[in-house]
């Protein structure tokens, strides 16, 4: 939404910084938010978002909710782990009886089915936010599209940035090569 209401403004420098700030909430806010959002969600619900509409549940060895520096650990370096050579920790899943991956092995975890019938749930959800993305998307298309100012001076600054980049080869005058033959390689017997 934010990228939607800077596409809105008439000034080129206020959309700039409007992309700017959103440029440093993405690299420098957001992972860090997520960052701490997934174990806490593992440890006070039993697992993320899609484990939770799916009916899935992260549970310790002895059946209790992870602590969270369990579901830290179990999420950042013992994953770390599981994907290391190809993600064959992953694919261990499908050869041990308890269907555990190498991730779940460290940090004594198991994922179980908590409820049944989500799938309806969670293909509703899914629908939702691809609907919602790409609603975005054009939205933001059409804004950029709809003001002729932004559009001009958008291009007027890419023309400018494209200028100093390339040399200028108008006025340059190039001169002949002196080329000598290539001496004969020694031979070898």
């Amino acid at each position: 939404m934010y990228l939607v209401v800077s596409f809105l403004s008439y000034d080129v420098f206020v959309f700039i910084n409007s992309l700017l700030w959103f440029l440093l909430f993405a690299i420098f806010v957001r992972p860090f938010i997520w960052f701490l959002l997934w174990p806490v969600l593992i440890s006070e619900y039993g697992g993320d978002v899609g484990k939770l509409i799916c009916g899935l549940k992260i549970v310790h060895e002895d059946g209790s909710n992870l602590t969270f520096k369990r579901a830290m650990f179990r999420e950042y370096i013992a994953k770390m782990a599981a994907g290391a050579l190809f993600g064959i920790g992953y694919y261990w899943i499908f050869k041990t009886e308890k269907k555990q991956g190498w991730h779940d092995m460290l940090s004594d975890t198991y994922v179980v089915k908590e409820k049944s019938g989500r799938l309806f749930v969670s293909l509703v959800a899914l629908v939702v936010v691809l609907v919602l993305n790409a609603g975005l998307a054009v939205l933001s298309v059409r804004s950029y599209l709809g003001n002729e100012s932004l559009k001009r001076d958008v291009t007027s600054i890419l023309e400018e940035i494209g200028k100093s980049s390339s040399p200028d080869t108008s006025n340059k005058v190039y001169e002949p090569l002196d080329l000598k033959p290539l001496p004969t390689p020694p031979t070898f017997y």
